[in-house]
């Protein structure tokens, strides 16, 4: 006989009504707990029973709820919801990424004792769950001295972040310059305005705000084209002409 047992009560084997029962030595002695627990295993008995032969009536022609139909062609994703990078040092990117760039670590891996971390931008005055993570790989190779965005020989080109407008674009270059980090490349292309600058691992990171929609509408070949370049040196580096060209369909924006 299977028993299983919890203080003052005991559950039987499957009676006559296939449900867990109390035995009746302890019958009358239950407590509210026992009475709980076969409530629970009565539950859970009940549902083994039933989900094999609903399973199997749901998906027998393969057109229930439960398995769509198959479209003529991959669904188009809304975006890229994380990143995940590997670095030499998680505690030299960590201080990239929070104190450099400016972003909140809100979770870490336990499986790998810290060596994963999780980071978010500001979405409106609430963090993600995370936007891009790093985790420890102390085998990677180290970079070369100078950045170069075609001839780097690591496998991620360049992570690109969004500033949430102009001002604040501009308030993170004037950060940046505070900090030491070196200017790699500035440049104005027709959807956004940039700053290139390179992580501990080599990886390019473009800092960017978008210019409003009007300015580039459905000509994304011709706003990507479009580059001009910006010194990387001095105040220069902080010219950033509002008299945006307008690869669109409508007027001049102005703005």
């Amino acid at each position: 006989m299977l028993r299983r047992r919890a203080p003052g009560w005991r559950a039987d084997a499957l009676g006559d009504g296939g449900y867990w029962g109390v035995g009746d030595a302890e019958r009358g002695e239950a407590s509210s707990a026992a009475v709980a627990m076969t409530r629970l295993h009565r539950l859970a008995y009940t549902q083994a029973q039933e989900v094999p032969s609903r399973r199997s009536k749901m998906m027998a022609d393969g057109t229930s709820s439960i398995v769509p139909a198959t479209p003529d062609e991959a669904v188009t994703p809304r975006g890229i919801n994380h990143l995940v990078i590997n670095v030499r040092d998680i505690e030299e990117s960590h201080r990239f990424w929070t104190e450099t760039l400016g972003f909140k670590q809100v979770a870490y891996s336990k499986r790998r004792n810290g060596k994963m971390r999780f980071y978010s931008g500001d979405h409106d005055g609430r963090v993600n769950h995370h936007d891009i993570a790093l985790c420890e790989n102390p085998n990677l190779p180290r970079p070369p001295a100078d950045w170069s965005m075609f001839d780097q020989p690591v496998a991620i080109n360049h992570i690109a972040i969004t500033m949430p407008n102009r001002e604040a674009w501009l308030k993170q270059l004037a950060w940046l310059r505070a900090k030491g980090v070196k200017f790699e490349r500035r440049v104005n292309h027709g959807m956004t305005h940039s700053l290139y600058i390179v992580d501990p691992n080599g990886y390019g990171v473009e800092v960017l705000y978008e210019l409003p929609r009007e300015i580039w509408g459905d000509n994304i070949q011709g706003a990507i084209d479009y580059a001009e370049s910006v010194p990387t040196e001095g105040d220069q580096a902080f010219i950033d002409d509002t008299d945006y060209p307008m690869f669109g369909t409508t007027e001049k924006s102005g703005k």
